[in-house]
């Protein structure tokens, strides 16, 4: 039995805010909800493990076009045919009006249109969030939420998020914990639940749900971004040193009786959303899409050029050219929002274009680009990258661990080794770092050595998957009864949380 885990690393992606909504008809016909939709809970509390993550996967839409991969949420439908899907602003600003596609449950694609704004209480107050609205036609009837929440969210309640990841394309759930809602004010563009779900890159706009099946939000931003640009109050007031180092902790959502709050009683009466039992938290600061973002986005479409070949297959080119009085910083975060977006040879122009410049933070450019390498299949650049990075920043722990992670890729074990030892002494109380260290030494067969570096992650965290990985270990050595006895305790463990060992 080998263990197999991955080490997930995400950037934070920059959003702005418009979201449009369509004028409802003036008679709404009532929509119906397929029998096998009906899911009836199997205890009081809620759903099990498994109907919850049916129910999510039923409303987790893929949304596709210009390059960009992310996913959006249905929300509700007018009628029989109409649907609304709800995402975030920075997915679909990417994406050229007609070129939204839309992917349900059942793999069909469906063309998605923005909607007009005439359905909304205060236009340019909405357009404050990391919002949009689409819909489609379809004679198709798909499920919708179980119930959409219309109350203040709870913190410390078990949920689940679900969204497209970019890496596997396939749909990912993830179990998590609310651990902080903030209000008054919320953080920029609407953000306010943080919880401790490991949102992947592409999950974006995909479904919060609780364990009730309630619909309570869609996913925006990823938790321990490279940057920390996004960390900021909506009246425009900064968070702490400290207070950033608890937030970056977390994955952030948008909650959906924010845009309840926002819709005219015709439209929710329309699509048949409740009105939302709490007053309207609007961001009170208007913050715009900066003009050096928007500068590079009409620049990209000139530089960027279609490349075909002798198999008739295609990609994407960048012509480098002079870009004005770009700062580093500018193309920093300009490639940080590339590489979330799947663009990864834009991403690694972006990020050689800050690296040219020789700012203090060049490391975060060559860890960047280490990022977009690798994702690109280009792992031994990757690894060049990341080694530029770490001789910059030699206390950088992502990029040591990054850096270990693709040279195991690689097959350079011992590489990896020095890589994963050196994250290890300069933060010596992250279990995670000893569960990457134990895949290394499991590699170079040093199976003992792999056992304690496992034992160590243990006792910092007991969490199932390292128990799995230890009877893994301990089966490679002979030891049965050993790896009987911690399969079985990573059993009870997720038994404890509710969920399925499969």
């Amino acid at each position: 039995m080998k263990p197999d885990f991955t080490i997930t690393s995400c950037l934070l992606l920059l959003s702005v805010p418009v979201l449009t909504l369509l004028t409802p008809t003036p008679s709404f016909p009532k929509s119906t909800t397929p029998r096998s939709c009906q899911l009836q809970s199997e205890n009081k509390e809620g759903y099990s493990p498994e109907q919850l993550k049916t129910i999510a996967e039923r409303i987790t839409v893929r949304i596709r076009g210009n390059n960009t991969a992310a996913s959006g949420t249905l929300i509700a439908k007018q009628g029989n045919s109409y649907f609304l899907v709800l995402t975030n602003q920075h997915v679909t600003r990417r994406i050229a009006p007609g070129n939204i596609k839309i992917q349900t449950v059942d793999g069909k694609i469906h063309q998605g249109r923005v909607l007009d704004k005439f359905n909304l209480l205060n236009q340019q107050e909405f357009a404050k969030y990391d919002l949009a609205i689409l819909e489609f036609t379809t004679s198709e009837n798909y499920c919708l939420p179980t119930r959409v929440f219309n109350n203040q969210v709870p913190d410390q309640i078990e949920v689940l998020a679900s969204g497209y990841s970019v890496q596997t394309g396939r749909i990912t759930f993830a179990e998590g914990q609310i651990k902080k809602i903030v209000t008054e004010p919320a953080l920029a563009r609407g953000y306010e639940i943080g919880y401790d779900s490991r949102v992947e890159q592409g999950m974006s706009g995909g479904p919060i749900i609780s364990s009730k099946g309630e619909l309570l939000g869609i996913n925006g931003k990823s938790a321990f971004p490279i940057l920390n640009g996004g960390y900021i109050y909506a009246d425009g007031t900064k968070p702490t040193s400290t207070q950033i180092q608890e937030l970056r902790k977390l994955s952030w959502g948008i909650p959906i009786t924010s845009i309840l709050a926002q819709m005219k009683p015709e439209f929710l009466t329309a699509y048949e959303l409740p009105v939302p039992n709490i007053a309207p938290k609007v961001p009170v600061q208007t913050l715009t899409l900066p003009q050096w973002i928007g500068k590079i986005e009409e620049k990209s479409k000139q530089f960027t050029v279609r490349i075909d070949d002798s198999k008739g297959e295609n990609g994407s080119g960048v012509i480098i050219a002079k870009q004005e009085n770009t700062t580093a910083s500018n193309w920093l975060e300009t490639g940080n929002q590339l590489w979330r977006l799947g663009r990864y040879p834009e991403a690694i122009t972006a990020f050689d274009n800050a690296i040219k410049q020789k700012p203090e933070f060049i490391h975060l450019a060559y860890y960047g680009k280490g990022l977009a390498l690798s994702r690109s299949g280009k792992v031994m650049e990757a690894v060049i990258a990341l080694e530029e990075a770490v001789k910059a920043k030699s206390d950088s722990v992502l990029a040591w661990t990054i850096l270990s992670l693709a040279n195991t890729k690689l097959g350079r074990s011992d590489q990896a080794l020095l890589a994963i030892n050196q994250a290890i002494k300069l933060q010596p109380n992250n279990p995670n770092l000893y569960n990457e260290k134990l895949v290394v030494l499991s590699n170079l067969k040093r199976y003992q050595e792999a056992i304690d570096a496992i034992d160590q992650a243990i006792k910092l965290s007991p969490h199932a998957d390292f128990y799995y990985n230890r009877g893994a270990v301990r089966s490679r050595l002979g030891d049965n009864q050993g790896a009987i006895a911690d399969l079985q305790k990573a059993a009870d463990l997720l038994q404890k949380q509710g969920l399925s060992a499969e």
